[in-house]
């Protein structure tokens, strides 16, 4: 039974890609022309469950999830755990020099971003790991209070640049609707990729969930909230449903996971293949 209890908000910090940016289509990859794909889970490759808390770096977490995830896959898993708030900084960076024109750049502000500018970021200049910008090395509760701490410091020397072990490049957006798109979410998962998608997460369905499978959205939600599918599993029913790291601690949800029906799958407006592999 799927259960929720009243909770504090928690962060979150999705923005969608802006309309016209170009970015490259799943189905360019041969798998996702295969046809039907089995289950899969990429669990066992995925980093230990992050806690944003109230900071609004849901983008940086579940891009650096995925990424963490699928190079473990393909063997060549990274040693050290990538701070996602560096991810997070980089590609609001990115945005306020898209924005700024003349005079001194405005102060950052933790208003979120969108998966796109963490991206392209992470294939500028890489990403340093948490443990050489605030001390620690994986997650842990310390590692939340310091994300409270920086989310909005001025990027230092070298944190950008600091290893081409953690530069990471590509990203494919799903552009399918309806069986379609959870096809090629199976075929993602399956291929050894995991997916990020964008889902609404301010009311009590999302925020109190404890188990079970958790239904879509009230028509007429728009995403906030950024999270990474690892599992695909289908019902006796003949539904899909995927298993998602959330980024709001292991005390969230089942463990920090949820079961996501494959209606917020079709819901999601920004659905992207963490097809990634380390810089040479």
């Amino acid at each position: 039974m799927n259960t929720t209890r009243k909770s504090a908000t928690h962060g979150t910090g999705y923005r969608p890609v802006p309309a016209g940016v170009r970015e490259d289509p799943w189905h360019l990859h041969p798998m996702a022309r295969l046809g039907a794909s089995p289950d899969a889970d990429l669990t066992p490759f995925a980093p230990p469950v992050d806690d944003q808390d109230g900071v609004g770096q849901c983008t940086g977490q579940a891009v650096i999830c995925g990424a963490f995830t699928a190079l473990g896959k393909a063997g060549t898993p990274l040693a050290q755990y990538p701070n996602p708030q560096t991810a997070y900084r980089m590609a609001r960076c990115l945005a306020r020099a898209y924005e700024w024109s003349s005079g001194n750049p405005p102060a950052l502000q933790d208003t979120g971003t969108d998966p796109n500018l963490v991206y392209l970021g992470l294939n500028k200049w890489g990403c340093a790991s948490a443990k050489d910008v605030l001390g620690f090395g994986g997650p842990c509760p310390e590692l939340t209070a310091a994300y409270a701490q920086h989310s909005c410091d001025e990027p230092t020397l070298g944190e950008f640049e600091f290893s081409d072990d953690m530069k990471l490049l590509g990203q494919q957006v799903v552009t399918s609707s309806g069986q379609q798109r959870v096809d090629d979410a199976r075929a993602a998962l399956a291929a050894g990729f995991p997916f990020t998608m964008s889902v609404y997460a301010s009311d009590d369905r999302f925020q109190g969930y404890t188990d079970g499978v958790m239904p879509a959205a009230p028509a007429g939600s728009a995403c906030n909230h950024l999270v990474c599918a690892l599992k695909s599993t289908t019902l006796a029913t003949g539904e899909t449903v995927f298993l998602v790291q959330n980024s709001w601690s292991k005390g969230w949800g089942m463990g920090g996971f949820f079961l996501a029906s494959s209606g917020i799958l079709l819901q999601s407006d920004g659905v992207h293949v963490c097809s990634l592999r380390r810089a040479a």
